[in-house]
Order: C-alpha cells, then sequence, then structure tokens
C-alpha cells in the first residue's frame, strides 16, 4: 500500500514465461491545452499496449498557464468550448477521459512544476483530482515504487526513483543527463526517471559493490538514468511564438520512451526503446 508518509508503492506484477516483457510506459510533459501539443501521438502511445504494458504519470500532463500567469500567451493556447469560469474543472475531465482506458494499468499518478503552480497560485491539485477519479494513488512531485515481479515461485523487484524534474532546461543532450546521472546517484535505485526537460534519453550503467560472505564477491548491478520525452513541440507551423523559440531550445524529438523488464534466473534484464 501506500501513505503520504511514505510516498512508496509496491506494485506486484505476474507473468507466465520467462519470455515476457513487462513494459512500463511513464507520461509526463504532454502539456495538453497548448496549441503544440501533439495529441494524436500521446493517444498512439498509449494506444500501443499489451497484458503486460503499464503505465504511470509524472506530470506536466496540463500546460495549465491561465490568464493572470506571467507565462500565459493567447496565441500559445487552444481556446476551450466551454464556460469560461471553469477551465480547470474541464481540463481535469478531459483528462480523466483521456486517461480512462488505462486505468487498470495505472500505477500511480505524479505531479509536476506546471501543475503546482496551479496549486499555489489556485488552491486546487490538478494531478490529486485525477488520481481521484481515475482510483489510482497520487505519490506527488516525487516518489518511489517497486515492480515485484512474480512467476511461480520466483520474485524479483525493479525500483524505480522518479521525479518530475528540476533547474531550468539545458540546450544540449549532455546536459541534461549529467545534471540528472549526478543527482541519480544519490538514490539507490534500479531506474531513475525524469522529466521536465523534454527530452527523450537514457543512459545505462553498472553500480558496484561487494557481495557474498563464503566467499565475498565483487558484484555490478545496471542502473537507468531516464528522460521520458515529451509531446508539446518546440517549434510550430503557425506563427504563434513559442516560450522555446523565445529561448533558444533546439527542436525536439516527440514521443515517449519504455522500460522493459525481463526477468531470469539471476535478477532482472533492464531495456530501453523509444
Amino acid at each position: 500500500g501506500v501513505s503520504m508518509k511514505e510516498k512508496i508503492l509496491v506494485y506486484p506484477i505476474k507473468y507466465k514465461s520467462r519470455k515476457d516483457t513487462i513494459k512500463i510506459k511513464p507520461l509526463m510533459d504532454l502539456h495538453k491545452g497548448a496549441n503544440t501539443c501533439d495529441l494524436r501521438a500521446f493517444k498512439e502511445f498509449i494506444k500501443e499496449r499489451d497484458e503486460l504494458t503499464y503505465f504511470f504519470t509524472l506530470g506536466d500532463l496540463w500546460d495549465a498557464i491561465y490568464f493572470d500567469d506571467k507565462r500565459f500567451r493567447l496565441s500559445g493556447h487552444e481556446i476551450a468550448g466551454t464556460d469560461d469560469d471553469d477551465p480547470i474543472d474541464e481540463e481535469v475531465k478531459e483528462m480523466a477521459t483521456l486517461l480512462r482506458p488505462i486505468q487498470d494499468r495505472l500505477i500511480c499518478i505524479g505531479t509536476g512544476n506546471h501543475e503546482d503552480t496551479v496549486s499555489k497560485r489556485c488552491h486546487t491539485n490538478l494531478s490529486k483530482r485525477l488520481a481521484d477519479l481515475l482510483s489510482v494513488p497520487y505519490l506527488g512531485y516525487s516518489f518511489w515504487f517497486r515492480i515485484l515481479l512474480i512467476r511461480d515461485h520466483a520474485t524479483n523487484a525493479v525500483d524505480f526513483y522518479c521525479t518530475h524534474g528540476f533547474g531550468g532546461g539545458t540546450r544540449t543532450e549532455g546536459g541534461s543527463v549529467t545534471k540528472y546521472s549526478r543527482f541519480a546517484d544519490r538514490f539507490m535505485c534500479d531506474v531513475f526517471m525524469v522529466g521536465h526537460d523534454h527530452r527523450k534519453q537514457y543512459i545505462r550503467y553498472p553500480v558496484f559493490g561487494v557481495g557474498g560472505q563464503k566467499p565475498v564477491t565483487l558484484f555490478g548491478r545496471p542502473k537507468l538514468v531516464c528522460l521520458g520525452g515529451s509531446w508539446k513541440k518546440a517549434y510550430s507551423n503557425s506563427s504563434a511564438v513559442t516560450w522555446e523559440e523565445t529561448k533558444g531550445f533546439p527542436p525536439m524529438e516527440i514521443g515517449g520512451v519504455t522500460i522493459e523488464i525481463k526477468g531470469t534466473d539471476h535478477g532482472v534484464k533492464l531495456n530501453v526503446s523509444m
């Protein structure tokens, strides 16, 4: 189970064969509501799933920049065809409708800096309201969860540490990976998952330690540091000005990543597909 105090979730997944691949697809940085959001590509990403595919969210699902925000630019937003006095209510409902087909596959829901700004300014938590509507645990801005792989009598654990991300975006691929891999080294996890920088990127390296008693042996355990992508285009076909253009950010590849997990007799194999 999970409590607000612990922010740790154990999520059991049963599978039948060692040939099976469990897929975890994080959903983040959709920025729904911005007119540069590629909603069609996002829908395709969640549609591509089998019975061993699971999801979780990691913030900035909504662009959630409203009229009195200094970042608001009218040309950058879709104008909702609803009463203008309840845009937040409508956005929560629309997101719940979008994610309802994978409701039983959602491990947890996190939040990002865009939703957090709304929490501070408007005193309502978009991500928590979404979690309540979908009956999925809400875990906040950063959290842990453990995937417990169960096959016959064998169990393996894969520990995820997830945070939406921090700091200004970087203009080079190396900047983002360096920022987050240094941070990730403080967390004893198998997968460190982060968003915010709108990049699809990962590095994998072994973490070494000493184990056993008779004999004492050196072992290496793979660690993934993964940036989960985005569905917000930095540049658009129209003359509307994007925030990324004004800050000199390069175009980024749209889309998400998939963490692939295989249970073995000696632990797990981790891969990333993009």
